[in-house]
């Protein structure tokens, strides 16, 4: 695989995580710990090949991604009526958590598939 599938995850989700920084901070003026250090430990992956945390932090994405879609639309079912807005929120949700999906599969595959470094020690005389 291209490092490509490596790289645009990385940025889809570091990108997201500033987004999350910065809607807190506008919306209630506070400063969000927890979007903080989950923007810092995906940003950290541009800089250690790690296979398993490449892996795990795609699964971790996937798996959020997929609920939030999930919950996204579980509140389209609770809808009573069909407006511009409802419509609004559904293009925009699945087309923020669906490439969430799929950059978290591209991660956990690009990850799943890299080879580790093996470490040759050499035989003592």
């Amino acid at each position: 695989m291209k490092p490509i599938f490596r790289i645009l995850p990385l940025v889809y989700f570091t990108g997201l995580g500033l987004f999350w920084i910065a809607e807190n901070y506008m919306s209630t003026e506070t400063v969000n710990y927890a979007a903080i250090a989950v923007t810092v430990l995906i940003a950290v992956q541009f800089f250690f090949k790690n296979k398993i945390a490449g892996v795990v932090t795609g699964v971790v994405m996937g798996l959020f991604s997929a609920y939030m879609l999930l919950a996204m639309l579980s509140d389209l079912v609770k809808a009573e009526e069909f407006t511009s807005g409802t419509y609004k929120f559904m293009a925009f949700g699945s087309a923020l958590f669906g490439t969430g999906v799929l950059m978290a599969v591209l991660l956990a595959i690009y990850h799943a598939k890299m080879e580790t470094q093996k470490t040759v020690i050499a035989p003592t005389k």
